[in-house]
């Protein structure tokens, strides 16, 4: 017999995710955009949020309003 001692890991003792990367810019196309992927916890809930930089147009964008409102 098999057994299986597996269990899953409350989201609370996880590492949240936080990640940056460089990519092309949506609105000028340049090579230089920052990108932001970061997870939060709030009263037990887990939370996705992003955002885009580009230093060349200016362009910045978040989670919080339509893409492409500055």
């Amino acid at each position: 017999m098999n057994e299986s001692n597996s269990q899953s890991t409350p989201a609370s003792s996880a590492p949240l995710a936080n990640e940056t990367y460089i990519a092309d810019c949506i609105r000028c196309s340049c090579e230089q955009a920052v990108y932001r992927l970061w997870q939060s916890l709030q009263r037990g809930s887990l939370f996705e949020h992003w955002s885009i930089q580009c230093p060349v147009c200016g362009f910045k964008d978040e989670d919080d309003k339509p893409l492409g409102e500055n």
